[in-house]
């Protein structure tokens, strides 16, 4: 089982590998110290890699942060097992279809006029968490995605409990404020998810 957050832009011009990086890492930090009290400043690293035998290919990080479809990118948090793979995507006509069905949603209608411009760019990336990975992971793979949300000024999605479906559409700013906050968590469940996985954290960072 995975869980996946889509990021939907804005601007046409995607953000470089560094931007992405560097703002990423920013938050993630501002997480740590802000929910765990933890100063550790875990380096977020990304490498593209071919899908069918997972080889490396070479990146320049200042180039854009795109990749071909035969391909997707790695992102690492420090020396944690695990990652975040992500997946760049020209929106098809299934997509387009699937968005026209859910803006006939009262749930949708607020964002509509905004998630309508994101859609005109036509293109979209998503990153995917798989299951057993660790704490620092299922944070890092949120904030990465709502970094490059920024970046692109879009917005986020998520239709398979990546978080709380109610949240889903939603503004970056927005959720980097609530997203695995124990506070701001709405249903018990994930609440509870967020407590052990920000305790997960701080043992695991402050043994590093």
């Amino acid at each position: 089982m995975s869980t996946t957050i889509e990021v939907y832009p804005a601007r046409l011009k995607p953000p470089s590998f560094r931007q992405v990086l560097e703002l990423s890492q920013a938050e993630l930090w501002r997480f740590l110290e802000r929910h765990a009290g933890i100063v550790s400043r875990p380096v977020i690293s990304v490498m593209v890699l071919k899908n069918k035998n997972h080889r490396q290919c070479q990146i320049d990080l200042d180039a854009p942060a795109v990749w071909p479809n035969d391909t997707y990118a790695w992102f690492t948090i420090g020396r944690a097992e695990g990652g975040t793979d992500c997946y760049f995507r020209t929106l098809s006509e299934l997509n387009h279809e699937c968005w026209a069905e859910n803006l006939t949603d009262e749930k949708f209608h607020t964002m509509a006029p905004r998630i309508s411009d994101c859609l005109r760019t036509g293109h979209y990336w998503y990153f995917r968490r798989s299951v057993g990975q660790p704490g620092i992971v299922c944070v890092a793979y949120g904030i990465i995605a709502a970094s490059l949300a920024v970046l692109t000024d879009g917005f986020l999605f998520s239709g398979d409990s990546a978080w709380e479906w109610r949240r889903f559409p939603a503004e970056p700013s927005d959720f980097l404020e609530w997203y695995f906050d124990p506070e701001k968590a709405i249903e018990e469940e994930y609440r509870k998810w967020a407590q052990q996985c920000i305790l997960g954290l701080k043992e695991d960072l402050e043994e590093r």
